[in-house]
C-alpha cells in the first residue's frame, strides 16, 4: 500500500494526494484505538501483521503531522 501510494504521488508529481488510502486506514485505526478492547485484540495478531502495522505507523509518522493520533497509535 505504501509503495503504491508513493508511486502514484511521483507519477502525478503531487506533493499532497487528493485521497490517501493510508490516511483513510489510519483514521479508522485511530477510531479503533478508542475502544477498550483494542489492546487485547492487538496482542492476538500474527507477528507478521504486527510488523506490517509497525511499518505503517512509521510511515504515517513521516507523512502526517498529527501528534495526538500518532501517540495513541504508537502505544499499540
Amino acid at each position: 500500500m505504501i509503495q503504491i501510494e508513493e508511486n502514484y504521488q511521483q507519477e502525478q508529481k503531487l506533493i499532497t494526494l487528493p485521497f490517501s488510502y493510508i490516511e483513510f486506514c489510519f483514521k479508522i485505526l485511530d477510531q479503533l484505538t478508542r475502544l477498550p478492547q483494542i489492546d487485547s485484540v492487538l496482542s492476538m495478531i500474527d507477528e507478521n501483521y504486527r510488523i506490517l502495522l509497525d511499518d505503517l505507523i512509521s510511515y504515517y509518522s513521516l507523512r502526517f503531522n498529527d501528534g495526538e493520533k500518532l501517540n495513541r497509535l504508537k502505544k499499540l
